[in-house]
């Protein structure tokens, strides 16, 4: 059991880790719009800036938070098939049954 959740507490520490790396990412792109905007010439620039902007943001939170999503869902399925092993295992060597 503690090798699951120690598998747990690892994948939840990198994905927090991936999480703040697209965060970062993002942050730098809210600046550069900043530049983009104040070197717009008229309005229409600046809504193609804007609209640019947000249509690359919503795909890459799509993205990014997609990714996520998958890991820990993988993470929480190996997780239970961890301790479907480790509770067997211990079942077999006399140890704690599961509940009937």
């Amino acid at each position: 059991m503690v090798r699951a959740q120690s598998r747990l507490a690892t994948t939840v520490i990198d994905s927090n880790a991936e999480v703040l790396d697209f965060l970062r990412g993002r942050l730098q792109k809210d600046r550069n719009l900043i530049d983009e905007i104040a070197d717009c010439n008229d309005a229409t620039e600046m809504m193609d800036a804007w609209l640019g902007f947000w249509t690359e943001a919503f795909t890459g939170y799509t993205n990014e938070f997609t990714k996520v999503a998958l890991a820990n869902v993988k993470t929480a399925s190996d997780a239970v098939q961890e301790i479907g092993r480790e509770a067997t295992s211990g079942t077999e060597a006399g140890g704690i049954r599961p509940a009937a």
